[in-house]
C-alpha cells in the first residue's frame, strides 16, 4: 500500500498537478527530407520502425520496442503516419538534468534526469501497458530485472495520458511504474537530447516538498515516421 502512494505521488509530480490524496514525499523524487515511394497518409501503422521527434534541435528518433508495449507503439506510430503528425501543440516542456552523485547511496533527484514531452494531437490516452509489471514492492523482492524499468535512452508514457518522457539517467527506483515503449537511437540522445536547453526554467514545489523544473519556453516538435530501412540510413 505505501509503495501505491508513492507512485500515486511520483504521477503528480510528473505531471505537475496539485497532491493527490493520500500522496507522500518521494524519497530520493533540420533533417533531410528523402522522397519515398509511398506517401506518408499512405503507410500502415505496422510498417513504422521508429518515430522522429524533429524539432529545431534535430531529430530524436525512438525505436519501438512493440514487444515491450504493442498498444503504445502503435498509438503513436499511427499518430506519425495520419493527419496529426504535424503535432499541433506537441513540445518538450521539461527537461531536467542529472545530478552530481546521481545514484550514490540511492540518491534520485531533483533535479529528476529526464526530458518530457507531450502529444496532444493523440486520439486515445496511452492506457498503462508494462509487459512486466510488478508492484514495486515484488520488483525490490524480485532483484529490479524483473521489471521494465527506466533506463537511460528509454522513452515511456505516463499512464492514461498522452505524455511521454525520455530517462536521461537508469530510473532504478521508478520499477514499473510507467509504459516503456521505444529506445532512443543513441548518437541522438548525444547529439541531440544533450543540446536541448534546461534552462531557463520555473520551480514548481508541491505541498510535500517536492520541486520539479519545467521549462520557461517549450520546445515544439512535428512527427516523422520511419520503416526500418529509413531508421538504418537515418533518412525521413
Amino acid at each position: 500500500m505505501i509503495w501505491t502512494i508513492h507512485i500515486v505521488a511520483l504521477l503528480c509530480s510528473l505531471l505537475g498537478l496539485r497532491p493527490c490524496a493520500g500522496e507522500v514525499p518521494r524519497q530520493g523524487a533540420f533533417i533531410t527530407y528523402s522522397e519515398v515511394s509511398r506517401s506518408r497518409d499512405e503507410l500502415d501503422p505496422g510498417s513504422i520502425a521508429a518515430v522522429a521527434l524533429v524539432s529545431t534541435y534535430g531529430q530524436i528518433r525512438l525505436r519501438l520496442r512493440r514487444d515491450w508495449a504493442p498498444k503504445a507503439c502503435e498509438a503513436i506510430a499511427a499518430m506519425a503516419v495520419g493527419t496529426s503528425r504535424e503535432c499541433s501543440g506537441c513540445s518538450f516542456y521539461r527537461h531536467e538534468p542529472v545530478p552530481l552523485n546521481w545514484g550514490v547511496n540511492g540518491f534520485s533527484g531533483p533535479p529528476y534526469a529526464l526530458l518530457q514531452g507531450g502529444l496532444p494531437g493523440m486520439l486515445s490516452k496511452v492506457k498503462m501497458e508494462n509487459a512486466k509489471l510488478l508492484p514495486v514492492i515484488w520488483a525490490w523482492k524480485l532483484g529490479m530485472e524483473q521489471v521494465m524499468q527506466i533506463g537511460r535512452g528509454t522513452a515511456a508514457f505516463i499512464g492514461d495520458t498522452s505524455d511521454f518522457f525520455i530517462g536521461t539517467a537508469d530510473h532504478t527506483e521508478w520499477g514499473g511504474a510507467f509504459t516503456v515503449f521505444a529506445e532512443v537511437v543513441a548518437e541522438d540522445m548525444a547529439g541531440v537530447v544533450s543540446n536541448i536547453p534546461v534552462e531557463p526554467y520555473r520551480n514548481s514545489t508541491d505541498s510535500y516538498n517536492i520541486t520539479t523544473r519545467w521549462l520557461l519556453q517549450s520546445i515544439p516538435f512535428t512527427l516523422q515516421p520511419l520503416r526500418l530501412d529509413e531508421l538504418s540510413t537515418g533518412a525521413v
